[in-house]
């Protein structure tokens, strides 16, 4: 007789523990009595077992089904019998009314399927030839009359288990923490009897495959299997004269079957035509449940069953998963597939994935699932004792609803389900339901930002699944969301619902993973892994089915996909986003702030919300300042020609981290402001100019004429005042006054110096003067006169010797572009205590920094910038991440509007001057919390600016 497993062992003592309890057999006997299964029945199907022949059965799948006595007789039995008036597909049915098959019909075909597999099995070892191509270390195997019929009778029990609306009800069963029982045991218990008897058998049993890791209705079923009830029913079946096994023998192994174990060592064979890569039980539901639903399929079964079959493996490690599975140093017989079959595997994948995204997730079917969930629940707070599975699996589907219907009061979920008046779905959320937001920089710094966002989404989406399990510690979250809900109905004028509570949500499906690999024999008989890379794929194609919903009443959808979408975006997770530089060892660290932002467009679209009515409620809001606080969640989509325009114009704009403009970065740029103000910034963003180098030295090339007049010298040679903006004006300068006698461009101060004579006069130009500190620190640098100040932009080297003095003796201007008077009068100031000989009518700037700036700018935008600009001030004075609020806001209070409030409209080519509005330069977090502090950081926001000034790159903060 072969060695028997581990596993047959473990059920053994397991059915052996459960016989030994007098309160289970009590319970279980009882419910066996309410179906029709008693010692009476026995008897009298005894009595008639001699007159049992062989019966066939049209199936509308399989066409004539044939059955022997025994399988005869176990199938007009009542624990099959009671499958009738369970359907295969739960709630399906609401979707495709079809869908009305019941496991009954399904385990007949199962059977039929197992019988097919075994006969094109059976058939192998004749058709076996000796050949130069075989391989002598597999060789194809018959199976024994008593596994064909043992593998057989377990295809047509596997179901036994299932209750009404089988996996809906299963999952409440089977969790370990609700209040079922199943018979004298909790759920969790009956699951600790399996472990236990696991533990008893083997001390090594956790290196072993885990039968306690078997659903629910598996071990239920291997429980009806071992009762002695079905025992005796069992040795009444007719059996053929040639088997050995005992009834004791044989419903252990059932039992071991039904929970896909091998009941011989070393050969899952068996185990895997019931449950495996590809068993009976996937080819009949599948193909039933298609053609149920009028869903077409591509399945080949003739192409599966093609030489497929038994085979004995003479060592372990010729099975591709050896190092996987619970083998001994001993040959292996397995189930495999001709390599020819390949295909239908791959079928047999793509088919289930269709399935389960168009039939068993189906958004109506979890829907209802929910429902029937919430109406069990209601139903066990009612009794007086826990709710026993035994007592439930006795009913059909239609029966247990019309009892939930009935409870006291009655239960309106179930009434929901029974009149299929189910609420609709409000939010779809998937992981490609979240709003990206890149920021306009190069390539290298959009990497980090994308790779440190993943991050952060992947984060947000776990947190926002623990809403949708419906766990304990979502209580909260129900009450924002309810809360959210009144506010927006109160601010539209609606009624708040009085069934506020009447909603559910509905997590990710949970399922097991389908097996998209199996065993197969090349033409050389090798045994191989089938389809290695069908796993991605399948992975890829399940992203449509990994939906969370939230479901209401149909004139809630907009009010609560709104609210979701507003109690999201109060999620705050911040990230580090570090970024390594080419050029050197060196790398730059930088802050992030993620909010999830749902895109309710595209929820919508899945939902199928009428738009219309969904865009009217939210620009009603928008009207009374519901989004204020949260301004990104509402797109802009007005002056899409003036964007346009607006992007042609500061196209050529490059600033830190190589950051440049376009027509979308300017929309996301307003789309920071509060929605009654964006008309507001886009005249604004129209009032600026974009200064080129050309632009600077046409300005700059004006006021040197004006200066050397008035410094009445006969040459003038004019130097760069800051390495930066002076040096490229020089440039530009050159060719303007390459053939004049009167004018010379000279890059470097020294250089001219030297050249200069007695009676020359220097000019130092630059782009803009606002303050006039930058200025004022270019000179002390080149002076030797200590500064309280440093500037990156200016000469570090100070003069010596004979340049020093010749500074000194020179007639000095300067020349701006751009400036402010109180700039001039501040450089003055400074240039005559270095000892500078210069004047008042000796430094000028061409236009004013604030001329072009919109008279007619509104009360409420220049206040919002105002405090914009105060906050980003503010947080740029951090020091070791610590913010002192008193100064660092009386510094944001004198820079609000820029560098002291002057209202500047100018942005340079490379860099923005700090006398321009601080909102447009500066990055930084800002809090649009009303009557909050600073200090707390619940409602932070990161400011993206629309131009990144140079100097404040590394300041950044990501969004």
């Amino acid at each position: 007789m072969p060695e028997r497993s581990h596993q047959w062992h473990v059920v053994r003592q397991w059915a052996n523990k459960l016989n030994a309890n007098t309160e289970w057999l009590k319970a279980l006997d009882k419910v066996f009595a309410d179906i029709g299964f008693t010692d009476d029945y026995i008897k009298s199907a005894a009595q008639s077992a001699a007159g049992f022949r062989t019966k066939a059965i049209k199936d509308s799948v399989w066409g004539m089904i044939e059955l022997s006595p025994a399988i005869a007789m176990l199938l007009d039995s009542p624990i099959l019998q009671r499958l009738r008036f369970v359907r295969q597909l739960g709630f399906s049915y609401l979707t495709y009314p079809n869908a009305n098959h019941s496991r009954f019909e399904h385990s007949l075909g199962t059977y039929w399927v197992v019988r097919q597999l075994l006969d094109s099995a059976q058939r192998l070892p004749e058709l076996e030839t000796e050949g130069p191509q075989r391989n002598v270390n597999v060789s194809a195997v018959a199976l024994e009359p008593a596994s064909r019929r043992l593998v057989s009778m377990a295809a047509l029990l596997h179901d036994i288990g299932h209750g009404p609306y089988s996996h809906a009800l299963e999952s409440l069963v089977d969790d370990e923490e609700g209040p079922w029982h199943i018979g004298p045991f909790s759920a969790k218990d009956f699951r600790a009897e399996m472990l236990e008897a696991q533990l008893e058998i083997s001390a090594a049993a956790a290196k072993r495959k885990a039968v306690s890791s078997k659903s629910f209705c598996e071990l239920f079923a291997a429980a009806v299997i071992v009762s002695p009830r079905f025992k005796s029913f069992y040795s009444i079946l007719p059996r053929e004269s040639n088997l050995t096994t005992t009834a004791d023998e044989d419903v252990i192994s059932l039992a071991s079957l039904l929970l896909g174990s091998p009941i011989e060592t070393n050969a899952p064979a068996l185990a895997n035509l019931i449950s495996g890569p590809i068993d009976a039980d996937k080819l009949d539901y599948m193909v039933r449940d298609a053609q149920a639903c009028g869903i077409s399929i591509s399945l080949d079964l003739s192409r599966v069953l093609f030489r497929a079959g038994f085979y004995r493996l003479s060592t372990p490690s010729l099975h591709p998963h050896a190092s996987t599975l619970d083998f001994d140093d001993a040959p292996v017989t397995v189930f495999v597939i001709e390599q020819s079959g390949t295909d239908a595997l791959r079928e047999l994948a793509l088919s289930r994935l269709s399935l389960y995204s168009r039939v068993y997730y189906h958004q109506c079917t979890r829907n209802a699932e929910k429902l029937f969930s919430t109406a069990i629940k209601q139903w066990a707070k009612s009794l007086e004792t826990p709710p026993n599975f035994l007592d439930v699996w006795t009913l059909g589907d239609e029966e247990l609803l019309g009892h939930l219907r009935r409870t006291p009061n009655g239960s309106p979920a179930a009434h929901a389900i029974w009149g299929r008046k189910l609420p609709k779905r409000a939010v779809a959320l998937t992981q490609d339901c979240y709003l990206q937001r890149d920021p306009p920089v190069n390539s290298e710094t959009l990497a980090a930002v994308k790779k440190a966002r993943k991050e952060a989404v992947a984060e947000a989406d776990s947190l926002m699944n623990v809403w949708f399990t419906g766990a304990d510690q979502t209580t909260s979250w129900r009450e924002e969301m309810e809360a959210e809900v009144a506010k927006i109905s109160g601010l539209l004028g609606l009624p708040i619902p009085a069934v506020i509570s009447d909603w559910h949500t509905v997590p990710v499906p949970k399922h097991r993973d389908p097996t998209t690999t199996a065993v197969c024999l090349s033409d050389d008989r090798t045994v191989q892994v089938a389809e290695p890379h069908l796993p991605q794929f399948v992975k890829s194609g399940e992203f449509p089915i990994a939906r969370r919903y939230l479901f209401c009443g149909p004139e809630y959808r907009d009010l609560f996909s709104i609210s979701l979408q507003m109690v999201a975006f109060r999620l705050q997770i911040p990230f580090r986003i570090k970024i390594d530089t080419e050029s050197s060892d060196s790398s730059r660290e930088y802050e992030g702030l993620f909010r999830p932002v749902i895109d309710l467009d595209r929820s919508n679209q899945i939902c199928k919300s009428r738009r219309a009515d969904f865009e009217s409620k939210r620009i009603d809001l928008a009207a009374k300042g519901y989004y204020n606080q949260a301004p990104t969640l509402l797109r802009y989509d007005a002056n899409t020609a003036r964007i346009a325009s607006l992007g042609t114009t500061f196209m050529y704009f490059s600033g830190g981290h190589d950051w440049f403009v376009t027509p979308d970065s300017i929309r996301k740029y307003i789309e920071q402001f509060p929605p009654h103000l964006r008309n507001d910034v886009v005249d604004w963003l129209e009032s600026l100019v974009l200064e080129s180098w050309d632009g600077f030295a046409e300005k700059a090339s004006q006021g040197i004429g004006q200066v050397k007049d008035a410094l009445g010298a006969p040459l003038c040679w004019v130097v760069p005042l800051s390495f930066t903006s002076g040096t490229q004006i020089c440039k530009a300068l050159q060719a303007r006054f390459e053939n004049s006698d009167a004018v010379h461009i000279c890059q470097d101060v020294r250089e001219a110096l030297q050249k200069a004579s007695t009676d020359d006069a220097l000019i130092f130009v630059d782009d803009n003067i606002a303050s006039g500190t930058q200025a004022q620190v270019a000179i002390q640098n080149l002076m030797g006169i200590p500064s309280s100040r440093e500037e990156k932009s200016t000469y570090a080297a100070k003069l010596e010797g004979q340049d020093l003095t010749a500074l000194k003796e020179r007639k000095v201007g300067f020349v701006f572009s751009w400036g402010l008077k109180q700039g001039l009068s501040n450089l003055e100031k400074v240039a005559l205590q270095s000892g500078l000989k210069t004047e008042a009518k000796a430094m000028t700037f061409v236009n004013a920094l604030s001329t072009t700036t919109t008279a007619n700018m509104s009360d409420g935008l220049k206040a919002h910038l105002r405090m914009i600009g105060r906050q980003l001030v503010a947080y740029g004075e951090k020091k070791d991440g610590v913010l002192d609020s008193d100064a660092a806001y009386k510094k944001g209070d004198e820079r609000a509007l820029g560098y002291g409030n002057a209202e500047g409209c100018l942005i340079g080519r490379f860099g923005v001057p700090s006398s321009t509005y601080t909102a447009l330069f500066l990055p930084g977090k800002i809090s649009l919390t009303k009557d909050s502090p600073w200090e707390d950081k619940e409602f932070d926001f990161a400011w993206s600016p629309l131009f990144l000034r140079n100097q404040k790159a590394t300041e950044a903060v990501f969004s």
